[in-house]
């Protein structure tokens, strides 16, 4: 019986720190908007190659299991992508080689969003920013996110893994002194 009365105290102790997280998560912004960029030592149409070319992502993205291209949705490239996050569709919205690519989540019922690479031409090297403009709709999500992972942890793991597929070092760009993560107001929905 003490075992029944120890999962008892750990279930409401799961239970109250979900409830805890999903109250600190109402007081979170469903939108937000993060940048972060980094020095490549190859210059823009090198490192636009890569980035732009979505069919072979799965070969170096960490956690990106596979993509399957879908027809045009608005005339627009579209593919579907699956691994550790689970099922995503995406939508390139902008496409201006080698100077910038704008990728949008089209379907998902935990958050929406987009990621806008710009590369920029730095001595022999590039200047890839990419900015992250989405919304999490579980308060929950918004509260592990902000809290335990950060805005950024996405983006900081494509530079990682953008770095070793390059085969170079990069740099990573000390940011602003202003902070880069950036709560946007609430939309009345």
């Amino acid at each position: 019986m003490i075992w029944l009365k120890r999962l008892g105290w750990f279930l409401l102790g799961f239970a109250g720190i979900a409830a805890l997280l999903y109250l600190v998560g109402l007081f979170i912004p469903r939108e937000h908007k993060f940048s972060e960029s980094i020095l490549l030592p190859q210059p823009p149409p090198v490192v636009w190659s890569r980035i732009s070319d979505i069919g072979a992502t799965p070969a170096w993205r960490t956690g990106l299991a596979r993509i399957e291209p879908l027809p045009p949705r608005g005339g627009k490239p579209a593919w579907f992508a699956s691994g550790d996050f689970g099922e995503l569709v995406y939508v390139i919205e902008e496409s201006l080689p080698p100077r910038k690519l704008v990728s949008r989540v089209e379907e998902s019922k935990d958050f929406s969003g987009a990621w806008t690479f710009t590369l920029e031409a730095s001595g022999n090297g590039t200047l890839l920013t990419i900015t992250e403009e989405g919304e999490i709709y579980n308060p929950v999500f918004r509260a592990m996110l902000k809290l335990v992972y950060g805005y950024g942890i996405s983006i900081r793991l494509y530079f990682q893994d953008l770095e070793r597929v390059l085969g170079a070092p990069s740099e990573t760009v000390p940011p602003d002194p202003q902070p880069a993560i950036e709560a946007v107001p609430a939309k009345n929905h």
